[in-house]
């Protein structure tokens, strides 16, 4: 794939991102406005309890996690969700962007440049905050969503005991993927300030 192509899709996918983000905020606007249920998107866990059990056409099924809806949040949990989008989509953006700046730079015939290895070291810090965002996110979402539990349900935080008759247990959703791509990102950008070092030594003697 060369570097024009790979510009152009990257092109695509931050216009995608932006777009997203847009759609994603305007959404998480309206929806108190219209009565609609928050969907924290958090995931839940049955533990320490029978699953719930389904059969329908010929298939059976046992139900042990599923995503937490919530209503009645209040206005914290509105504006942290619209926070949540902000920072997310300002994360991939700024991400997007400067693997963009990258490939252009790639574009030129002299990747070995001290500007390469500065955007995939800030692109790779950029996709390691993904994940941390999602540690802190989970965190403020159990705060914020204990109190409004149902009184019928026992919603407890990750790390709690499992009490007598089950409860169900709220998991974050930590992409650990985006540790692994992060740190890549890492190890690449060293690898090129080494080949902008010897490119410069390189020019220095001719």
């Amino acid at each position: 794939m060369t570097a024009r192509i790979l510009d152009w899709l990257l092109t695509a996918v931050l216009m995608l991102a932006v777009a997203a983000s847009v759609i994603a905020l305007a959404f998480v606007i309206i929806a108190p406005l219209a009565g609609q249920p928050l969907d924290a998107g958090y995931s839940v866990r049955l533990e320490g309890a029978p699953a719930v059990q389904s059969d329908a056409g010929g298939a059976h099924a046992d139900i042990r996690q599923g995503s937490l809806i919530v209503t009645g949040a209040g206005l914290v949990a509105d504006l942290f969700r619209a926070a949540d989008v902000l920072i997310t989509g300002a994360l991939w953006i700024a991400a997007i962007w400067m693997l963009r700046r990258v490939c252009r730079q790639v574009a030129t015939r002299r990747p070995f440049a001290p500007a390469t290895a500065q955007g995939l070291i800030l692109a790779g810090i950029l996709i390691l905050l993904v994940p941390a965002w999602q540690a802190v996110r989970a965190l403020v979402w159990q705060v914020i969503l204990l109190p409004h539990a149902p009184s019928d349900t026992i919603l407890i935080h990750t790390f709690a005991r499992v009490p007598e008759g089950g409860a169900l247990r709220m998991m974050p959703d930590i992409d650990a993927g985006l540790l692994v791509a992060g740190l890549v990102l890492l190890v690449v950008a060293q690898a090129f300030r080494v080949g902008a070092e010897v490119q410069r030594d390189s020019d220095e003697i001719v």
